[in-house]
C-alpha cells in the first residue's frame, strides 16, 4: 500500500487543498494536498505521475498560535535537494510562512511518523523523546551548517553527531 493510500485509509481527514507543489526540488509534476485530521494539518507532497511521496508535514498549533508542535518526513532520493533550496531560500529570506518561527521535528521513521501523526490527531501529550532546544549564536550555527555541509548531512544529524560524540549515547 502507498503511503497515499495509508493515510487517506487510516485518517477521518477533509481535504483542505492542494495544486501544484511551487519548489522545484522535486520536478515537475509534484503536487501537494492539504488535508485536515481532527484539527491536525497534513500537507503530503508526491509525484502526479508517479503517486511516489516526496515528503509529509502534520502539525497542530494551539489558537493563540504560540503552541506549535509539527513532524515532518522526507523520502529519499529527493530529501537532499529539498534542504538545499530550502537552504537557499533561508539565505534570500524568501521561505514559507511556516518557517519564520514554527519548526518541525524531522523524522526519519515512517511507522515513528504515523505514531506522532496520532499523537497530534488524539492531542495526547508528547513522550520524552530526547528532543533538546539549543540557542546558539550566528557563528556558532555558520560553523555547524559548514561542518554539516561538508559531510553532506542535515545540520540536525550534525549537531546529533557532535552530541553522541562527546556526551555518549
Amino acid at each position: 500500500m502507498s503511503i497515499l493510500e495509508e493515510v487517506f485509509r487510516e485518517f477521518n481527514y477533509n481535504i483542505r487543498g492542494g495544486g501544484e507543489y511551487n519548489w522545484k526540488c522535486y520536478g515537475d509534476g509534484a503536487r501537494y494536498v492539504n488535508l485536515l485530521l481532527n484539527g491536525v494539518a497534513c500537507q503530503i507532497v508526491f509525484s502526479e505521475k508517479t503517486r511516489g511521496v516526496f515528503q509529509v508535514k502534520t502539525s497542530r498549533e494551539s489558537n493563540n498560535g504560540e503552541d506549535f508542535k509539527g513532524y515532518a518526513i522526507f523520502f529519499q532520493p529527493k530529501r537532499q535537494k529539498h534542504i538545499q533550496e530550502f537552504n537557499t531560500k533561508i539565505r534570500e529570506k524568501n521561505y514559507l510562512h511556516a518557517y519564520d518561527d514554527k519548526y518541525y521535528t524531522e523524522v526519519f521513521d515512517w511507522a515513528y511518523f504515523l505514531t506522532k501523526m496520532r499523537g497530534l490527531i488524539d492531542n495526547t501529550p508528547d513522550e520524552d523523546d530526547g528532543e533538546i532546544t539549543l540557542e546558539l549564536s550566528a557563528d556558532v550555527v555558520a560553523r555547524l551548517a559548514f561542518g554539516a555541509h561538508k559531510q553532506n548531512i542535515t545540520l540536525n544529524e550534525y549537531i546529533n553527531q557532535i552530541l553522541e560524540k562527546d556526551l555518549g549515547k
